[in-house]
């Protein structure tokens, strides 16, 4: 921010309300007092046009009028040419920043680089006087430029360090901060011993404050007090590194380096301005009484704007603190002592709020009232306004006061009090419970207003206002971002409404979580109730209905108003129920019904304990309760459930007579059709869960035939065919659903009704129907709450069927949409078996990783992982099979399942791959162990035979091929006719070609498997060579070559049976 020359009138007066600034005055002296020690002002014998022997800088330090130019020139061995330019009371001097003062020195640079009038001896002096004028002129930057155009000019004249240094001068100036800080930076390096290098350091340092770099500031600041702490710089350093701290809120820290100051400095300009600062500080580290005597002190020996602002906030202080009394006649004092004050609006502002505190908003009304009258285009107006209505509301005048809040909304939206007045009419209108109104104003909040202080007030508001609407998603994220690691009140109030919007939620456990970590404070009963109804809401609903009953007790033991006592107590009531506290339940139900018999909770926690207890071991106390919905006086609702209840434990021990007269008195209550239509269903229902499923039937066709136009008629067609169906009467269950479909095409639940009715064909093994049934539901009924379970069916049949391209589209179609984690599981793991039908073993892997990864706790999850293994076992990813196989294998060493005995035989085979015939081995024999009727059994001899043959061991694996062979169900596959041909290797190896002979022909006799007919050809025919029957073997190639012309055995045949007919001719030559 720049910071213009000071005038010096505006010397006396250079405090701002709230932003402090320090007076000038003080380095003004020093600059000049610098320069007069350090160098000497002439004679006036040397002065080359007049002299004026008063210091006119000293005269506009205190006051003085009637300057004169004045021009000084000094000898050539000292500074050259000083000049003041004082124009009648303006003297160009230096302004304090926004803070105190950036411009130390430049009165002395005026006083050493003035060189009007003057002349001078050659180029360089000429140069140097240029660019001199400029900084006369307070042309900055050309100033700047002229001393830089000099020091690369003129590098080795004499006054080169000064230009750097008044070059550096220049750009603080103009705000170029960083340029400047390099300027001194060179100075101090290159002119370590000068006698301003004491200045350039502070300026250095003063450069990075004034850019808003407060960090770096502080060390090179408390640097420079370090080395310099006498001086007269180190007061402005020491204000400097304080207002940092204050800035920082590090109140010990700007405490320490006042009082610091005060002991340095006590004598010195700064010293109210560094009692008012040590003020602040003590204000900030909550020492209010300290604060205020300092604030009383200053204002008492100031008679400047730091006085104004010392005596108001020493008024605001004790407003803040509560001491309403003393801050009133603190602030009338304040009127009586600056009643000229640029911020008596101010202090009027804070006198009304006192008057509304202490309990006169009367008296506030006419303050306000008053001071707005005259306040103008003053910054406080909205805050006034902002207080007029306060007081307005507190007078009872509620729509005058939103009137004024809604003022200082829309006029000053950017005010300090615009959110504060955006509070009070959210407040307004959610009291009122008008809804839109609240919306308007949160409008308003998100896109005028700025964020303040009041704003977390705002955002716990936004959240009570969404638990209201039953958006706890939305309420836990506004509560969450002003839950804060702070503990005071409002905190904690967030935390417990975060637990209540988690609790609304279903989130039970965070709900307990945040509920029970929540400190509470002394005299925060009220809080604590809370609280404590959150945490036995939480264990109530997580059934753990001990814990809930002793917080539930805790709470009734304090003073509760009516309503939140009988709620506390009809739950108290739930949980002995469910706890089987019988003494304790009559206990609690006594006290309701004395004290709670009006309470909208009392009828339905009665309802729902006799229910409760009709279903247990209570059945005495459930008939009284039931009895008791029964009384006189009771409504109708209540009256129908007792006796509704009452008939049907009179049905569940068999007194039919008794249950007949109840319902036939519940039916006389009815007044109209459909009531008694109503009083029909209840009867046919509570049959039916009295296990009388043919009398429900019976009694539901009754309801069809009496009330056939009711809306009851319709639903106990469709209850009578669902008990038909549970009865295993699929006919007659189709025939009434059929019927509901044709007759009542209102019915709301007729997608439930044609999702019955698919399953009904499907028993009745009508499977084309069943499907027209399902697609049906699907095509008519797309948002229903069947519609996934439909799809998922579909694609379940289509895969049974081999249809494999719309099995695939159904399932993509499901996927495609959002669906419960169980019924996902079954989805995915159909999609990868689908993969699996159609051989892409890539895409089988992730569907089947998609429930190892996000449903670990699905049935399906084992068998996921073995569809995982397989995967890569097809895929010839025999290392990564093995590690998942031997994890499956663990994982099932307990389990019986049918998929099981697969994972020993693919660790088998996965070893035989990989040539670990041992471990084969034992992997197959442990099948037959464990799993006596393993359809595959013929899969694991084979591993053993193909395993024992590759060590060798070729009669073992003759052995372990015979079973193959045998095998009932692997005879006629395919890992029979390669353990048949292993037969025949096995006794070729071992050269035992008359027996390996007949097991290759059996290959090519019994079997119809091209590839293993031609190799045992070519077999038989090496056997025929190897005994000398050559003609045999032309025979077995020439078979061969004509049955299997595209063998891979075929050139080697064909190569075979040249040899072999020329050995023929030779032995029958010889």
């Amino acid at each position: 921010m720049k910071v213009p020359l000071l005038t010096a009138s505006s010397i006396r007066n250079s405090i701002s309300w709230g932003n402090l600034n320090y007076c000038n005055a003080a380095r003004t002296l020093l600059a000049l007092s610098v320069c007069e020690k350090r160098y000497r002002r002439p004679s006036c014998d040397s002065m080359k046009i007049w002299t004026q022997p008063v210091c006119a800088a000293h005269e506009c330090l205190f006051g003085l009028v009637g300057f004169c130019p004045l021009r000084v020139q000094i000898p050539a061995q000292g500074w050259a040419n000083v000049s003041f330019f004082l124009t009648g009371t303006r003297m160009y001097c230096l302004q304090d920043a926004p803070r105190w003062g950036s411009r130390l020195i430049s009165l002395l640079c005026l006083y050493l680089v003035g060189t009007c009038g003057v002349a001078f001896g050659d180029a360089g002096d000429d140069a140097y006087a240029a660019a001199a004028r400029h900084y006369a002129g307070r042309s900055w930057l050309a100033a700047a430029e002229a001393f830089d155009r000099f020091a690369h000019d003129f590098a080795q004249h004499p006054r080169v360090l000064d230009a750097t240094f008044f070059s550096a001068e220049a750009l603080l100036q103009s705000e170029q901060y960083t340029q400047a800080r390099q300027r001194f930076t060179d100075f101090i390096q290159r002119a370590p011993e000068h006698p301003y290098v004491r200045e350039a350091h502070f300026r250095a340092a003063e450069t990075l404050f004034l850019a808003g770099d407060e960090d770096a500031a502080l060390p090179e600041l408390a640097a420079f007090s370090q080395q310099y702490p006498a001086e007269v710089l180190n007061a402005y350093a020491l204000a400097y590194r304080a207002e940092i701290e204050l800035k920082a809120n590090r109140f010990e820290e700007a405490t320490a380096i006042y009082r610091e100051s005060m002991k340095l400095f006590a004598d010195e300009p700064l010293k109210q301005e560094t009692r008012f600062g040590l003020a602040r500080a003590l204000e900030g580290l909550g020492k209010s009484e300290d604060a205020v005597k300092l604030y009383r002190s200053v204002a008492e020996q100031v008679k400047a704007s730091l006085a104004h602002n010392a005596a108001l906030r020493a008024g605001v202080l004790l407003y803040q603190r509560g001491d309403y009394d003393e801050a009133a006649q603190q602030l009338a004092q304040f009127e009586s002592d600056f009643s000229d004050s640029d911020l008596k609006h101010e202090a009027r502002y804070w006198t009304g709020m006192t008057a509304i505190d202490a309990g006169t908003p009367q008296d506030a009304v006419k303050i306000f009232e008053t001071a707005l009258r005259s306040a103008g285009g003053s910054q406080i107006l909205p805050g006034l306004w902002f207080g007029l209505a306060k007081a307005t509301k507190a007078t009872g005048n509620k729509e005058s006061a939103i009137e004024h809040h809604q003022r200082v909304v829309s006029e000053w939206p950017q005010s300090p009090w615009a959110d504060n007045s955006l509070h009070a009419l959210l407040l307004a209108a959610f009291a009122d419970g008008n809804a839109d109104q609240f919306d308007a104003y949160a409008a308003k909040f998100e896109t005028q207003i700025a964020t303040g202080d009041v704003a977390p007030q705002i955002t716990q508001l936004f959240g009570r206002e969404a638990l209201r609407r039953h958006d706890y998603q939305r309420a836990i994220e506004y509560f969450e971002s002003v839950v804060v690691e702070r503990s005071d009140t409002f905190t904690r109030t967030n935390h417990y409404y975060l637990s209540v919007a988690h609790l609304g939620a279903g989130q039970l456990n965070e709900a307990l979580i945040i509920a029970s970590v929540i400190e509470i404070k002394p005299g925060e009963d009220e809080l604590w109730r809370k609280l404590a109804k959150v945490q036995a809401s939480v264990f109530f609903e997580l059934k753990n209905y001990s814990k809930a009953a002793k917080l539930l007790t805790a709470c009734l033991r304090e003073s509760l108003p009516a309503d939140e006592a009988a709620e506390c107590r009809a739950k108290l009531a739930i949980c002995h129920a469910q706890l089987g506290n019988a003494p304790a339940l009559r206990e609690t139900l006594g006290v309701m019904r004395r004290q709670d018999a009006d309470a909208s909770v009392f009828l339905p926690t009665i309802a729902y304990i006799a229910e409760l207890m009709a279903s247990g071991d209570e059945a005495e106390t459930a008939r009284e309760l039931y009895s008791l919905l029964t009384l006189d006086g009771t409504p109708n609702e209540w009256v129908t459930k007792g006796l509704a209840g009452l008939g049907k434990m009179q049905l569940q021990r068999g007194d039919v007579a008794a249950s007949t007269k109840t319902f036939d008195r519940l039916l006389a209550k009815a007044t109209s059709t459909n009531e008694a239509s109503k009083v029909a269903l209840l009867r046919a229902r509570s049959l039916g869960q009295a296990d009388r499923p043919d009398a429900a039937v019976a009694a539901y066709r009754q309801i069809t035939e009496r009330y056939p136009r009711t809306d009851e008629a319709a639903t106990a067609l469709f209850e009578a065919a669902k008990l038909q169906d549970h009865l295993g009467q699929d006919r007659e269950a189709a025939a009434l659903l059929q019927k509901l479909l044709e007759d009542e095409p209102d019915f709301e639940q007729t997608d439930a009704a044609l999702y019955q009715l698919a399953w009904v064909l499907t028993d009745l093994q009508q499977d084309q129907q069943a499907e027209a049934t399902f697609a049906t539901l699907l095509r008519e009924y797309p948002e229903s709450t069947f519609r996934h379970d439909v799809l998922y069916r579909l694609a379940e049949r289509a895969f049974t069927a081999e249809e494999l391209d719309a099995a695939s589209n159904r399932i993509q179609q499901l996927m495609g949409e959002v669906v419960e984690p169980s019924l996902l599981g079954h989805a995915l793991y159909l999609q990868g078996q689908i993969a699996a039908k159609q051989i892409r073993w890539g895409d089988v892997l992730p569907p089947m990783q998609r429930i190892v990864d996000e449903l670990p706790d699905h049935e399906l999850w084992l068998p996921a992982n073995y569809w995982i293994a397989e995967s890569h076992f097809r895929s010839g990813n025999y290392e990564q099979a093995a590690t998942e196989f031997d994890s499956l294998h663990e994982a099932t060493l307990e389990s019986k399942a049918s998929w099981v005995p697969m994972v020993l035989l693919r660790s088998a085979q996965v070893a035989a791959h990989q040539k670990r015939w041992l471990d084969a081995i034992d992997s197959a024999r442990g099948i037959a162990s464990r799993f006596s009727d393993f359809r595959l059994q013929y899969e694991a001899d084979y591993v053993i035979g193909r395993s024992l043959s590759a060590q060798g061991r070729f009669s073992e694996a003759r052995e372990a091929f015979g079973k193959v062979v045998r095998s009932p169900i692997g005879s006629s596959t395919e890992t029979a006719v390669m353990a048949q041909w292993m037969i025949g290797e096995s006794s070729f190896h071992q050269k035992e070609y008359r027996y390996a002979l007949r097991a290759y022909q059996r290959v090519t006799s019994l079997h119809s498997y091209a590839h293993w007919q031609s190799a045992s050809l070519l077999q038989s025919g090496k056997c025929h060579e190897t005994l000398g029957d050559w003609q045999e073997a032309l025979k077995c190639y020439a078979e061969l070559i004509r049955h299997y012309p595209k063998s891979e055995f075929a050139d080697a045949a064909s190569a075979r049976m040249q040899i072999a007919r020329r050995e023929a001719v030779s032995a029958t030559i010889r």
